[in-house]
């Protein structure tokens, strides 16, 4: 097993020349995931309302805008701090 592979695909976030087009990632990336309480998470993201998300691309990527866990053991790759305490 070699610790350096190369991706199949790979694109960097911020860079997109297509908008509207989700980066592409490889076949085992999860965009969102739970995560430990303490860390990144949706509770701390500006999108997050309640138990919903505005950002268009997790909208895009989930199908729909609601946290599929509780907001404050979730998070995804389009996470952005927001003003929340």
């Amino acid at each position: 097993m070699s610790l350096l592979t190369t991706p199949k695909t790979q694109q960097v976030l911020g860079t997109r020349s297509d908008k509207g087009k989700l980066p592409d990632y490889p076949d085992d990336h999860k965009v969102g995931m739970v995560v430990p309480k303490g860390g990144s998470n949706c509770a701390k993201c500006e999108y997050v309302n309640g138990q919903n998300c505005e950002q268009r691309d997790f909208v895009k990527w989930l199908g729909s805008k609601k946290i599929p866990a509780p907001t404050d053991t979730y998070c995804c790759d389009f996470f952005e701090i927001g003003d929340k305490e």
